[in-house]
């Protein structure tokens, strides 16, 4: 066999799912969503025999129902997280993502000028010399607390 017109190379795995709430007491918004691999998850259920059951579950964008689905290959189960990592995943995810403040900045935005700090002058360096003694009694304004 040979290649005659390359294709795109496989990334992932999708499947159009309807959120049911299937395996999981129902109650699904009824939304048709693409699901993706990095949506799904694996969840237990253990009985008192000492048996345990694994699914494939995918949490509802619209209203956050958990539904399991079939028909998902084996290389595809092999690879997924459980319930716990997926959630520690996307919860490290939107914490990289999140907007920080900048120290220097909120500095700069302040909407008054420190002059002077507890023990001294701020001059804005790193370099310690340029700080007075930090075990010094406090001062303003030259006058002794």
């Amino acid at each position: 066999m040979r290649v005659i017109t390359p294709g795109r190379p496989q990334q992932g795995w999708s499947k159009e799912c309807r959120c049911t709430g299937s395996g999981n007491g129902g109650g699904g918004c009824g939304a048709v969503l693409l699901v993706e691999q990095p949506d799904l998850y694996l969840t237990f259920q253990s009985d008192y025999g000492g048996g345990r059951e694994t699914f494939v579950t995918f949490r509802c964008v619209g209203c956050g129902v958990e539904t399991d689905i079939d028909d998902v290959p084996w290389s595809v189960r092999g690879e997924l997280p459980s319930k716990r990592d997926w959630e520690t995943r996307r919860a490290n995810a939107a914490m990289a993502n999140a907007v920080h403040i900048d120290n220097r900045d909120a500095a700069a935005s302040c909407p008054w000028e420190p002059t002077d700090g507890p023990t001294g002058p701020s001059t804005g360096s790193d370099d310690p010399e340029d700080y007075p003694d930090p075990h010094a009694r406090p001062r303003r304004r030259g006058m002794d607390l």
